[in-house]
Protein backbone atom coordinates (compact mmCIF):
# COMPACT_ATOMS: atom_id res chain seq x y z
CA UNK A 1 0.00 0.00 0.00
CA UNK A 2 1.27 3.34 -0.58
CA UNK A 3 2.11 5.85 2.20
CA UNK A 4 -0.01 8.27 3.55
CA UNK A 5 1.93 11.81 3.58
CA UNK A 6 2.19 13.75 7.34
CA UNK A 7 1.05 16.66 5.67
CA UNK A 8 -2.53 15.04 5.49
CA UNK A 9 -2.70 14.29 9.12
CA UNK A 10 -1.44 11.05 9.77
CA UNK A 11 -2.36 11.14 13.69
CA UNK A 12 -5.66 10.92 12.30
CA UNK A 13 -4.65 7.50 10.73
CA UNK A 14 -8.11 6.15 10.06
CA UNK A 15 -10.92 8.56 11.70
CA UNK A 16 -11.87 9.74 8.41
CA UNK A 17 -11.51 6.08 6.50
CA UNK A 18 -14.14 4.04 6.46
CA UNK A 19 -14.18 0.77 8.20
CA UNK A 20 -12.02 -2.12 6.30
CA UNK A 21 -13.15 -5.93 6.89
CA UNK A 22 -10.10 -6.81 8.87
CA UNK A 23 -11.44 -3.69 11.63
CA UNK A 24 -14.24 -5.77 11.80
CA UNK A 25 -12.75 -8.59 12.22
CA UNK A 26 -10.67 -7.06 14.67
CA UNK A 27 -13.71 -5.63 16.62
CA UNK A 28 -15.60 -9.01 16.52
CA UNK A 29 -12.57 -10.81 17.54
CA UNK A 30 -12.32 -8.51 20.78
CA UNK A 31 -16.25 -9.09 21.44
CA UNK A 32 -15.57 -12.83 21.19
CA UNK A 33 -13.13 -12.37 24.04
CA UNK A 34 -15.52 -10.12 26.07
CA UNK A 35 -17.97 -12.86 25.69
CA UNK A 36 -15.67 -15.72 27.26
CA UNK A 37 -15.02 -13.18 29.66
CA UNK A 38 -18.47 -13.60 30.59
CA UNK A 39 -18.71 -17.20 30.46
CA UNK A 40 -16.13 -17.27 33.12
CA UNK A 41 -17.65 -14.56 35.30
CA UNK A 42 -20.96 -16.32 35.39
CA UNK A 43 -19.46 -19.61 35.74
CA UNK A 44 -19.25 -19.82 39.46
CA UNK A 45 -22.68 -18.66 40.10
CA UNK A 46 -24.36 -21.21 38.01
CA UNK A 47 -22.68 -24.21 39.91
CA UNK A 48 -23.47 -22.01 43.20
CA UNK A 49 -26.49 -24.16 43.57
CA UNK A 50 -25.16 -27.54 43.02
CA UNK A 51 -22.04 -26.77 45.46
CA UNK A 52 -24.40 -25.65 48.17
CA UNK A 53 -26.21 -28.87 47.89
CA UNK A 54 -23.24 -31.35 47.40
CA UNK A 55 -20.54 -29.85 49.84
CA UNK A 56 -23.01 -28.85 52.40
CA UNK A 57 -22.03 -24.79 52.38
CA UNK A 58 -24.04 -22.42 53.92
CA UNK A 59 -25.02 -19.02 52.69
CA UNK A 60 -22.72 -17.11 54.17
CA UNK A 61 -19.55 -19.20 52.88
CA UNK A 62 -21.53 -18.99 49.97
CA UNK A 63 -21.27 -15.52 49.48
CA UNK A 64 -17.13 -15.83 50.48
CA UNK A 65 -16.75 -18.01 47.31
CA UNK A 66 -18.79 -15.71 45.22
CA UNK A 67 -16.56 -12.88 46.08
CA UNK A 68 -13.38 -14.39 45.98
CA UNK A 69 -13.30 -14.18 41.81
CA UNK A 70 -14.43 -10.36 42.14
CA UNK A 71 -11.13 -10.18 44.86
CA UNK A 72 -9.13 -11.26 42.00
CA UNK A 73 -10.53 -9.62 38.95
CA UNK A 74 -9.54 -6.25 41.66
CA UNK A 75 -6.41 -7.43 41.59
CA UNK A 76 -6.42 -7.69 37.85
CA UNK A 77 -7.64 -3.92 37.25
CA UNK A 78 -5.03 -2.20 39.78
CA UNK A 79 -2.23 -4.66 39.21
CA UNK A 80 -1.56 -5.69 35.54
CA UNK A 81 -3.68 -3.30 33.78
CA UNK A 82 -1.43 -0.39 33.80
CA UNK A 83 1.27 -2.62 31.90
CA UNK A 84 -1.43 -2.19 29.30
CA UNK A 85 -0.19 1.59 29.02
CA UNK A 86 3.86 0.26 29.11
CA UNK A 87 4.26 -2.29 27.32
CA UNK A 88 0.94 -2.53 25.28
CA UNK A 89 -2.61 -3.38 25.25
CA UNK A 90 -1.72 -7.49 22.37
CA UNK A 91 1.40 -8.73 25.51
CA UNK A 92 -1.54 -7.73 28.40
CA UNK A 93 -4.62 -9.29 26.59
CA UNK A 94 -2.37 -12.86 25.96
CA UNK A 95 -1.36 -13.11 29.48
CA UNK A 96 -4.98 -12.02 31.01
CA UNK A 97 -6.12 -15.14 28.36
CA UNK A 98 -3.73 -17.63 29.65
CA UNK A 99 -4.10 -16.43 33.19
CA UNK A 100 -8.08 -17.24 33.16
CA UNK A 101 -7.37 -20.50 30.42
CA UNK A 102 -5.28 -21.96 33.63
CA UNK A 103 -7.81 -20.26 36.65
CA UNK A 104 -10.41 -22.18 34.95
CA UNK A 105 -8.72 -25.25 34.36
CA UNK A 106 -7.65 -25.22 38.19
CA UNK A 107 -11.37 -24.70 39.13
CA UNK A 108 -12.77 -27.46 36.92
CA UNK A 109 -9.84 -29.85 38.96
CA UNK A 110 -10.72 -28.04 42.83
CA UNK A 111 -12.18 -31.08 45.24
CA UNK A 112 -12.64 -28.58 47.96
CA UNK A 113 -14.05 -25.23 49.05
CA UNK A 114 -10.52 -23.80 49.84
CA UNK A 115 -9.39 -24.75 46.07
CA UNK A 116 -12.04 -23.79 44.63
CA UNK A 117 -11.95 -20.34 46.11
CA UNK A 118 -7.89 -20.01 45.13
CA UNK A 119 -8.56 -21.06 41.90
CA UNK A 120 -11.14 -18.72 41.89
CA UNK A 121 -9.44 -15.49 42.89
CA UNK A 122 -6.72 -16.65 40.33
CA UNK A 123 -9.16 -16.62 37.68
CA UNK A 124 -10.40 -13.36 38.56
CA UNK A 125 -7.05 -11.43 38.02
CA UNK A 126 -7.57 -11.89 34.29
CA UNK A 127 -10.77 -11.19 34.12
CA UNK A 128 -10.42 -8.07 35.69
CA UNK A 129 -7.74 -6.94 33.40
CA UNK A 130 -9.41 -7.97 30.44
CA UNK A 131 -12.63 -5.87 31.54
CA UNK A 132 -10.65 -2.77 31.17
CA UNK A 133 -8.70 -3.91 28.10
CA UNK A 134 -11.42 -4.92 25.55
CA UNK A 135 -13.10 -1.16 25.63
CA UNK A 136 -10.01 0.54 24.62
CA UNK A 137 -9.19 -1.68 22.38
CA UNK A 138 -12.24 -1.49 20.48
CA UNK A 139 -11.66 2.23 20.74
CA UNK A 140 -8.74 2.49 18.84
CA UNK A 141 -9.34 0.06 16.13
CA UNK A 142 -12.53 1.76 14.99
CA UNK A 143 -12.74 4.86 13.10
CA UNK A 144 -14.38 8.18 14.29
CA UNK A 145 -17.70 7.31 13.08
CA UNK A 146 -17.89 3.96 14.88
CA UNK A 147 -16.06 4.17 17.86
CA UNK A 148 -18.81 5.11 20.38
CA UNK A 149 -20.81 1.70 18.80
CA UNK A 150 -17.49 -0.53 18.65
CA UNK A 151 -17.09 0.87 22.62
CA UNK A 152 -20.47 0.10 23.05
CA UNK A 153 -20.27 -3.02 21.38
CA UNK A 154 -17.53 -4.83 23.77
CA UNK A 155 -20.66 -4.05 26.88
CA UNK A 156 -22.22 -6.80 24.88
CA UNK A 157 -19.96 -9.47 25.71
CA UNK A 158 -20.56 -9.56 29.36
CA UNK A 159 -24.55 -10.99 28.67
CA UNK A 160 -23.93 -12.66 25.92
CA UNK A 161 -20.87 -14.82 27.47
CA UNK A 162 -23.68 -15.13 30.92
CA UNK A 163 -26.08 -16.50 28.59
CA UNK A 164 -23.95 -18.46 27.11
CA UNK A 165 -22.89 -19.74 30.05
CA UNK A 166 -26.28 -20.33 31.29
CA UNK A 167 -27.30 -22.37 27.91
CA UNK A 168 -24.07 -24.67 28.77
CA UNK A 169 -24.27 -24.97 32.56
CA UNK A 170 -27.72 -26.18 32.05
CA UNK A 171 -27.09 -28.67 29.34
CA UNK A 172 -23.97 -30.10 31.97
CA UNK A 173 -25.70 -29.91 35.42
CA UNK A 174 -28.43 -32.38 33.65
CA UNK A 175 -26.44 -34.96 32.98
CA UNK A 176 -22.76 -34.27 34.24
CA UNK A 177 -20.92 -32.94 37.11
CA UNK A 178 -20.12 -28.98 38.11
CA UNK A 179 -16.33 -29.54 36.83
CA UNK A 180 -17.26 -29.53 33.41
CA UNK A 181 -18.57 -26.22 33.71
CA UNK A 182 -15.08 -24.94 34.42
CA UNK A 183 -13.27 -27.29 32.19
CA UNK A 184 -15.07 -26.56 29.06
CA UNK A 185 -14.23 -22.17 29.89
CA UNK A 186 -10.17 -23.80 30.09
CA UNK A 187 -11.12 -24.77 26.56
CA UNK A 188 -12.50 -22.24 25.32
CA UNK A 189 -9.64 -19.76 26.40
CA UNK A 190 -7.12 -22.30 25.10
CA UNK A 191 -8.47 -21.85 21.58
CA UNK A 192 -9.45 -17.79 22.04
CA UNK A 193 -5.63 -17.18 23.38
CA UNK A 194 -4.10 -18.81 19.93
CA UNK A 195 -6.74 -17.34 18.00
CA UNK A 196 -5.65 -13.58 19.75
CA UNK A 197 -1.90 -14.65 19.33
CA UNK A 198 -2.15 -14.81 15.32
CA UNK A 199 -4.69 -11.88 14.66
CA UNK A 200 -4.78 -9.55 17.30
CA UNK A 201 -3.02 -6.23 16.28
CA UNK A 202 -1.49 -3.78 18.59
CA UNK A 203 -3.29 -0.46 18.97
CA UNK A 204 -2.21 2.57 17.07
CA UNK A 205 -3.47 4.60 19.63
CA UNK A 206 -0.46 2.88 22.34
CA UNK A 207 2.09 3.06 19.42
CA UNK A 208 1.67 6.61 18.63
CA UNK A 209 1.21 7.77 22.22
CA UNK A 210 3.94 5.83 23.93
CA UNK A 211 6.38 5.03 21.23
CA UNK A 212 7.96 2.16 21.92
CA UNK A 213 11.41 0.90 20.52
CA UNK A 214 10.42 0.42 16.35
CA UNK A 215 7.09 2.46 17.04
CA UNK A 216 6.56 3.33 12.96
CA UNK A 217 7.78 0.22 12.14
CA UNK A 218 5.62 -1.51 14.20
CA UNK A 219 2.82 1.47 13.36
CA UNK A 220 2.73 0.94 9.42
CA UNK A 221 2.57 -3.06 10.42
CA UNK A 222 -0.66 -2.74 12.60
CA UNK A 223 -1.60 -0.35 9.60
CA UNK A 224 -1.25 -2.78 6.52
CA UNK A 225 -2.77 -5.46 9.25
CA UNK A 226 -5.89 -3.34 9.81
CA UNK A 227 -6.32 -2.56 5.51
CA UNK A 228 -5.31 1.04 5.65
CA UNK A 229 -1.94 3.39 3.66
CA UNK A 230 1.15 3.64 5.42
CA UNK A 231 2.50 6.80 7.09
CA UNK A 232 6.19 7.50 6.68
CA UNK A 233 6.25 9.35 9.93
CA UNK A 234 5.32 9.24 13.52
CA UNK A 235 2.78 12.71 14.02
CA UNK A 236 4.19 15.43 16.49
CA UNK A 237 4.76 13.61 20.56
CA UNK A 238 2.66 14.86 22.60
CA UNK A 239 2.75 15.91 25.91
CA UNK A 240 2.88 12.52 27.85
CA UNK A 241 0.88 13.03 31.73
CA UNK A 242 2.79 10.17 33.26
CA UNK A 243 1.30 6.60 34.16
CA UNK A 244 1.56 7.46 37.82
CA UNK A 245 -1.69 6.72 39.35
CA UNK A 246 -1.08 10.19 41.20
CA UNK A 247 -1.99 11.55 37.68
CA UNK A 248 -5.88 10.74 37.81
CA UNK A 249 -6.00 12.90 41.19
CA UNK A 250 -4.04 16.04 39.29
CA UNK A 251 -6.37 19.15 39.76
CA UNK A 252 -7.28 18.75 36.06
CA UNK A 253 -8.34 14.78 36.36
CA UNK A 254 -9.84 14.55 39.86
CA UNK A 255 -12.96 15.77 39.43
CA UNK A 256 -13.85 13.16 36.74
CA UNK A 257 -12.19 9.97 38.57
CA UNK A 258 -13.36 10.60 41.51
CA UNK A 259 -17.11 10.67 40.21
CA UNK A 260 -16.51 7.74 37.85
CA UNK A 261 -14.90 5.97 40.93
CA UNK A 262 -18.10 6.81 42.54
CA UNK A 263 -20.87 5.97 40.35
CA UNK A 264 -18.69 2.32 39.41
CA UNK A 265 -18.68 1.16 42.82
CA UNK A 266 -22.39 1.93 43.45
CA UNK A 267 -23.23 -0.07 40.65
CA UNK A 268 -21.03 -2.92 40.47
CA UNK A 269 -21.99 -3.37 43.82
CA UNK A 270 -25.38 -3.22 43.34
CA UNK A 271 -24.83 -5.59 40.05
CA UNK A 272 -22.28 -8.37 41.02
CA UNK A 273 -25.34 -9.11 44.32
CA UNK A 274 -27.83 -9.78 41.68
CA UNK A 275 -25.65 -11.88 39.20
CA UNK A 276 -24.20 -14.12 41.73
CA UNK A 277 -27.12 -14.73 43.78
CA UNK A 278 -30.01 -15.02 41.20
CA UNK A 279 -29.33 -18.33 40.40
CA UNK A 280 -29.32 -19.33 44.22
CA UNK A 281 -32.95 -17.51 44.73
CA UNK A 282 -34.26 -19.00 42.25
CA UNK A 283 -33.67 -22.30 43.64
CA UNK A 284 -34.79 -21.44 47.09
CA UNK A 285 -38.15 -20.56 45.05
CA UNK A 286 -38.35 -23.92 44.78
CA UNK A 287 -37.06 -24.42 41.14
CA UNK A 288 -34.15 -26.84 40.13
CA UNK A 289 -30.70 -25.88 39.29
CA UNK A 290 -30.96 -26.43 35.85
CA UNK A 291 -34.01 -23.99 35.39
CA UNK A 292 -31.99 -21.11 37.72
CA UNK A 293 -29.21 -21.66 34.68
CA UNK A 294 -31.79 -21.40 31.82
CA UNK A 295 -33.02 -17.87 33.40
CA UNK A 296 -29.72 -16.42 33.81
CA UNK A 297 -29.51 -17.42 30.71
CA UNK A 298 -32.48 -15.92 29.46
CA UNK A 299 -31.83 -12.51 31.51
CA UNK A 300 -28.46 -12.45 30.22
CA UNK A 301 -29.11 -12.54 26.15
CA UNK A 302 -31.87 -9.55 27.18
CA UNK A 303 -29.27 -7.63 28.96
CA UNK A 304 -27.10 -8.07 25.66
CA UNK A 305 -29.99 -5.65 23.28
CA UNK A 306 -28.66 -2.54 26.10
CA UNK A 307 -25.81 -1.58 24.91
CA UNK A 308 -26.41 -1.03 21.27
CA UNK A 309 -30.27 0.12 22.29
CA UNK A 310 -29.34 2.92 24.44
CA UNK A 311 -25.95 3.32 22.07
CA UNK A 312 -27.88 4.49 19.08
CA UNK A 313 -30.22 6.27 21.85
CA UNK A 314 -27.56 8.83 23.03
CA UNK A 315 -26.80 10.24 19.64
CA UNK A 316 -30.44 12.04 20.36
CA UNK A 317 -30.57 12.40 23.95
CA UNK A 318 -28.56 13.51 27.04
CA UNK A 319 -26.25 10.82 27.61
CA UNK A 320 -26.58 12.26 31.32
CA UNK A 321 -29.88 12.03 31.69
CA UNK A 322 -29.55 8.89 29.96
CA UNK A 323 -26.97 7.24 32.53
CA UNK A 324 -29.30 8.63 35.15
CA UNK A 325 -32.65 6.69 33.80
CA UNK A 326 -30.66 3.26 33.70
CA UNK A 327 -29.64 3.42 36.75
CA UNK A 328 -32.42 4.23 38.65
CA UNK A 329 -34.17 1.88 36.53
CA UNK A 330 -32.16 -0.66 37.68
CA UNK A 331 -32.54 0.03 41.35
CA UNK A 332 -36.50 -0.30 40.07
CA UNK A 333 -36.05 -4.02 38.33
CA UNK A 334 -33.87 -4.94 41.98
CA UNK A 335 -36.89 -4.14 43.64
CA UNK A 336 -38.77 -6.03 41.47
CA UNK A 337 -36.70 -8.80 41.81
CA UNK A 338 -37.39 -8.90 45.57
CA UNK A 339 -41.29 -8.55 45.99
CA UNK A 340 -42.55 -10.39 42.91
CA UNK A 341 -44.68 -13.48 44.12
CA UNK A 342 -42.70 -17.01 43.41
CA UNK A 343 -44.39 -17.50 39.78
CA UNK A 344 -41.62 -17.83 37.00
CA UNK A 345 -42.59 -16.16 34.50
CA UNK A 346 -43.23 -13.03 36.83
CA UNK A 347 -39.46 -13.52 38.14
CA UNK A 348 -38.61 -13.85 34.86
CA UNK A 349 -39.70 -10.58 33.63
CA UNK A 350 -37.95 -8.62 36.75
CA UNK A 351 -34.59 -10.67 36.05
CA UNK A 352 -34.96 -9.54 32.51
CA UNK A 353 -35.10 -5.80 33.76
CA UNK A 354 -32.71 -6.15 35.60
CA UNK A 355 -30.08 -7.42 33.18
CA UNK A 356 -31.55 -4.93 30.50
CA UNK A 357 -30.99 -1.45 32.66
CA UNK A 358 -27.81 -3.23 34.45
CA UNK A 359 -25.86 -3.87 30.94
CA UNK A 360 -27.22 -0.70 29.82
CA UNK A 361 -25.24 1.52 32.29
CA UNK A 362 -22.71 -0.61 32.33
CA UNK A 363 -21.72 0.16 28.51
CA UNK A 364 -22.23 3.85 28.91
CA UNK A 365 -19.86 3.91 31.93
CA UNK A 366 -17.53 2.07 29.99
CA UNK A 367 -17.56 4.84 26.87
CA UNK A 368 -17.44 7.39 29.12
CA UNK A 369 -14.37 6.95 30.21
CA UNK A 370 -12.81 5.90 27.23
CA UNK A 371 -13.73 8.72 25.59
CA UNK A 372 -12.25 11.07 29.15
CA UNK A 373 -9.28 9.57 29.44
CA UNK A 374 -5.92 10.06 26.80
CA UNK A 375 -4.50 7.47 25.29
CA UNK A 376 -1.02 7.38 27.07
CA UNK A 377 -3.11 6.52 30.72
CA UNK A 378 -6.13 5.42 29.49
CA UNK A 379 -5.78 1.58 30.42
CA UNK A 380 -4.18 2.91 33.63
CA UNK A 381 -7.26 4.80 34.58
CA UNK A 382 -9.94 2.46 33.42
CA UNK A 383 -7.91 -0.50 35.31
CA UNK A 384 -8.05 1.67 38.10
CA UNK A 385 -11.53 3.02 38.59
CA UNK A 386 -12.62 -0.84 37.40
CA UNK A 387 -10.38 -2.40 40.24
CA UNK A 388 -11.18 -0.17 42.90
CA UNK A 389 -15.18 -0.89 42.05
CA UNK A 390 -14.10 -4.92 42.30
CA UNK A 391 -13.24 -4.09 45.53
CA UNK A 392 -16.62 -2.80 46.30
CA UNK A 393 -18.66 -5.83 43.67
CA UNK A 394 -16.52 -8.61 46.27
CA UNK A 395 -18.44 -7.42 49.47
CA UNK A 396 -21.13 -7.43 47.25
CA UNK A 397 -22.12 -11.12 47.50
CA UNK A 398 -20.18 -11.51 50.76
CA UNK A 399 -22.47 -8.97 52.27
CA UNK A 400 -25.80 -10.66 50.67
CA UNK A 401 -24.82 -13.96 51.81
CA UNK A 402 -24.14 -12.08 55.64
CA UNK A 403 -28.05 -10.78 55.33
CA UNK A 404 -29.70 -13.93 53.97
CA UNK A 405 -28.12 -15.81 56.89
CA UNK A 406 -29.44 -13.31 59.37
CA UNK A 407 -33.12 -13.88 58.07
CA UNK A 408 -33.21 -11.21 56.25
CA UNK A 409 -35.99 -11.64 53.19
CA UNK A 410 -34.95 -11.31 49.59
CA UNK A 411 -37.19 -8.23 48.92
CA UNK A 412 -35.33 -6.40 52.06
CA UNK A 413 -31.97 -7.59 50.73
CA UNK A 414 -33.09 -6.59 47.07
CA UNK A 415 -34.03 -3.13 48.56
CA UNK A 416 -30.90 -2.46 49.97
CA UNK A 417 -28.79 -2.56 46.96
CA UNK A 418 -31.81 -0.98 45.06
CA UNK A 419 -30.89 2.16 46.89
CA UNK A 420 -27.28 2.19 45.71
CA UNK A 421 -28.55 1.81 41.48
CA UNK A 422 -30.39 4.91 42.46
CA UNK A 423 -27.80 7.36 44.47
CA UNK A 424 -25.36 6.23 41.62
CA UNK A 425 -28.14 7.43 39.03
CA UNK A 426 -28.20 10.75 41.06
CA UNK A 427 -24.45 10.78 40.87
CA UNK A 428 -23.92 10.71 37.35
CA UNK A 429 -26.82 12.89 36.55
CA UNK A 430 -25.01 15.46 38.68
CA UNK A 431 -21.76 15.34 36.72
CA UNK A 432 -20.27 18.37 35.17
CA UNK A 433 -17.50 18.07 32.25
CA UNK A 434 -16.00 20.65 29.37
CA UNK A 435 -14.86 19.23 26.46
CA UNK A 436 -11.09 18.79 25.82
CA UNK A 437 -8.84 18.28 23.12
CA UNK A 438 -8.51 14.82 21.79
CA UNK A 439 -5.65 12.81 21.73
CA UNK A 440 -4.60 10.38 19.05
CA UNK A 441 -6.69 8.00 18.45
CA UNK A 442 -9.18 9.11 21.83
CA UNK A 443 -12.95 9.06 20.66
CA UNK A 444 -14.60 12.70 20.92
CA UNK A 445 -15.49 13.90 24.78
CA UNK A 446 -18.61 12.55 26.50
CA UNK A 447 -20.22 15.89 26.99
CA UNK A 448 -22.55 16.47 24.32
CA UNK A 449 -25.31 14.67 23.51
CA UNK A 450 -24.45 13.45 20.59
CA UNK A 451 -21.79 11.40 22.49
CA UNK A 452 -22.28 7.54 23.75
CA UNK A 453 -21.01 7.90 26.76
CA UNK A 454 -22.84 8.83 29.90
Amino acid sequence: MSSASTASGPHRLFDDRPMTRRQIFTILLIISIAVLDGYDLGSMSFVVPVLSKEWGIGKAALGILLASGLVGMAVGSLGLSPFADKVGRKPIILICLVVVTVGSLACGLSQSMTQLMLSRAFTGIGMGALISLLATMNAEVANARNRSFAVASTAIGLPLGGALGGLVSAAVLSSHDWHWVFLIGSIAGAVMTLVAAVFLPESPAFLISRRPKHALERLNRVLRQLGHPTVAELPPAQKQEGLSYRVLFSPSRAPDTIRFIAVNVLMVTAGYYIINWLPQIITTLGFTASTASLVSSITSLIGVTAPLIFGALTTRFSTLKMAAFVMCGFGAALVGIGFVPPILWMFVVAACSASFFLSGSAAMLQASMVATFPPNMRVSAIGFILGIGRVASGLGPYLAGLMFAAGMTRGTVSLSFAVLAVIAGVLVSRRRSTPESAPAGSPPAPSTPASSAA
